[in-house]
């Protein structure tokens, strides 16, 4: 085809980088296991999202809104409880 695919490269850099931090250090990917199960359980949920959505017989303005209300009130939940972790400062 005599045309170069930059996207494969940056799909091998990937690949390359979350393979060299599992051999470095292996228990990241069990730190990243739980954000991961959140967001895969999250879109298995949405086809329930979906259907809880159209039995309330919201306007469509509420409806395309309502989603986001609910992204921001879980982000502001996540920020609230990182706000307490307290990190040592220094070694």
């Amino acid at each position: 085809m005599d045309v170069l695919n930059l996207a494969h490269g940056t799909l091998f850099m990937i690949g390359a980088y979350v393979g060299w931090t599992a051999y470095v250090r292996p228990d990241t990917l069990l730190d990243l296991a739980t954000p991961a199960a959140l967001f895969f359980a999250g879109l298995l949920l949405l086809p329930l999202w979906d259907n809880l959505l159209s039995r309330a017989r919201l306007s469509p303005r509420v409806g395309r809104v309502l989603p986001w209300v609910v992204v921001v009130l879980g982000l502001a939940v996540l920020a609230f409880g990182f706000s307490a972790i307290r990190l040592p400062v220094g070694t």
